[in-house]
């Protein structure tokens, strides 16, 4: 964690440096008037940075060095044969180039670790259980960790905490009909209509995605009265999106859903919640 924050302040370091420099480059080439060299110095440059961000950083600076090599001949040129000055914007000209390779380089190498890391992160909670890579949904090992702080929640200051547990019904006999990838857009249509029936609050969970059952499940701060709503609103948005999809509106698919308050004199633990609000969809017929 610390070195991912270290990373975050080193691609903002790197990019107000690159950002400044562009900005200087700018000023001194239109306070200079000198249009045709500085197009040239700065299509050279953009070349530059790019030989350095596809290649390495070495060969980067090694084609910096050659053209700076060349501008150092050409203002020898200047100075012996024609005898012209070489003023302000040449020099800078000749140190810009390749500290701007360097600093884009540097930068985009901050930005790689950032996206390896946050891959790593993303990886790691995968392997923990706690994110099914699927649906970009909480898992079993997730709901029973948040469940103890809704419950906790409840019970410390009096807030009404229910479940919600959706299942598809006659999931059995579609799975003799269905593909694997009508299975797939089956599974994320119900996690879109999940996602657009709940509030920023509620969270929502995969809790079992083995072959032979498919259950979600919804924590949510309100009372029985409040879940039912949510099982109506998830129903209702599942209805709608099926209507909207070429792989599946062919076939008669439907939910059903089942809720639960919790009460702590009947349900005593995390697991036994979670199997209540289950239960429940038993009775949905």
């Amino acid at each position: 964690m610390k070195d991912n924050k270290n990373n975050s302040i080193l691609s903002d370091v790197y990019l107000l440096i690159f950002l400044a420099l562009i900005l200087t480059t700018a000023i001194i080439t239109n306070l200079s008037g000198q249009l045709m060299i500085n197009a040239i110095y700065l299509f050279i440059t953009m070349l530059l940075i790019l030989v350095t961000y596809f290649f390495n950083l070495f060969i980067g600076i090694a084609f910096n060095l050659i053209f700076m090599f060349g501008q150092a001949l050409y203002m020898i040129f200047l100075n012996t044969v024609n005898h012209g000055e070489i003023d302000l914007l040449q020099i800078y000209w000749l140190i810009i180039p390749i500290l701007l390779s360097i600093t884009f380089y540097a930068l985009t190498i901050q930005f790689r670790q950032l996206q390896s890391d946050n891959l790593d992160l993303q990886a790691r909670i995968v392997e923990q259980g706690a994110f099914n890579p699927k649906t970009h949904l909480r898992t079993t090992v997730a709901f029973l960790e948040d469940s103890s702080i809704f419950t906790e929640t409840s019970q410390r200051f009096n807030i009404p905490t229910s479940v919600v547990a959706i299942q598809i019904r006659y999931l059995d006999q579609l799975r003799e009909i269905m593909s694997n990838r009508r299975i797939d857009e089956l599974i994320q249509l119900i996690t879109s209509a999940l996602r657009q029936s709940t509030r920023g609050n509620d969270i929502s969970y995969l809790i079992n995605d083995n072959e032979n059952s498919l259950t979600w499940a919804i924590l949510l701060y309100t009372d029985i009265q409040g879940a039912q709503i949510v099982e109506k609103r998830i129903k209702e948005n599942f209805d709608k999106l099926l209507l909207n999809s070429s792989l599946l509106k062919d076939i008669d698919i439907s939910l059903k859903t089942g809720a639960v308050q919790y009460n702590e004199d009947e349900i005593k633990n995390t697991n036994a919640y979670m199997e209540a609000a289950i239960k429940e969809v038993e009775y949905d017929v």
